[in-house]
């Protein structure tokens, strides 16, 4: 507890919850939208002459920041661009760039 020694109200912590969960639900949405972007993107520039250069450069360069900001000292983001790190991995296999 902080600063007092009161009991969180259960309708705060209920409340704070439900807002946490949308935040949740929100950030997954966008983030399926994005993948499904750019899996479109990927198939479309596959189809190309030259495509899976460009798509081997732009894995390139996303690994590169991530490894960039995976070696960083701030825990969360380095976590977080090591997930990052290992879909781009899934992400060139499935194009094979």
């Amino acid at each position: 507890m902080t600063g007092s020694d009161k009991e969180p109200d259960y309708e705060q912590v209920k409340a704070a919850l439900a807002a946490h969960h949308e935040l949740l639900v929100s950030m997954q949405a966008e983030s399926t939208a994005m993948q499904m972007v750019m899996t479109g993107l990927l198939m479309e520039l596959n189809k190309r002459e030259g495509g899976k250069q460009v798509i081997s450069a732009a894995f390139d360069f996303a690994a590169d920041v991530a490894v960039t900001a995976a070696s960083g000292s701030y825990k969360p983001v380095t976590q977080k661009n090591v997930l990052a790190l290992k879909m781009l991995d899934h992400w060139r296999k499935m194009f094979q760039a």
